[in-house]
């Protein structure tokens, strides 16, 4: 792991994989352990020693110059982190939805960046190219008398 320019302590590493040596499915496993230059050769890991971070590997599938689907079936045609595709209790028919309720924030500012990756390319045509969906969206209700516009209206 080399530094960081202009920090003190941020380290960056690059693992190459031959192009062929990964398959759509494949999953890779891996541990940062840091080793310090004294005596006592001081080890620490991240994860702890007995797991892993695990990074999936996706592939695109065949470019496709349409995409449809209803979402009532099983589908491996997207991929991300905090969605699936599931009939809820409630629900009459299938559809992504987002774990509820969110979880805290785990990144800087507190933030989670959630995506769910339509992994099919679509091919549009030069003109006349649509695209339609339908959305529900239950924002969490902010303070009680707040209107729209105010900061504490609901979570933005």
């Amino acid at each position: 792991m080399n530094l960081k320019a202009g920090t003190d302590s941020t380290y960056l590493a690059t693992i190459n994989f031959p192009p062929s040596s990964l398959q759509h499915g494949d999953v890779v496993e891996y541990r940062i352990v840091a080793v310090d230059n004294s005596v006592a050769q001081n080890q620490r890991s991240d994860p702890s020693s007995s797991t892993y971070y695990t990074l999936n590997v996706v592939a695109l599938a065949p470019t496709q110059t349409s995409y449809s689907n209803d979402f009532n079936a099983p589908s491996s045609d997207f991929f991300g982190n905090a969605f699936s595709i599931a009939t809820p209790s409630g629900f009459s028919n299938g559809a992504i939805h987002s774990t509820h309720p969110y979880t805290d924030g785990s990144g800087s500012n507190d933030e989670s960046n959630y995506v769910y990756q339509l992994r099919i390319p679509i091919q549009l045509q030069s003109q006349d190219a649509f695209i339609t969906f339908e959305e529900i969206v239950l924002v969490e209700p902010g303070v009680t008398g707040s209107v729209f516009g105010d900061g504490d209206f609901g979570i933005m």
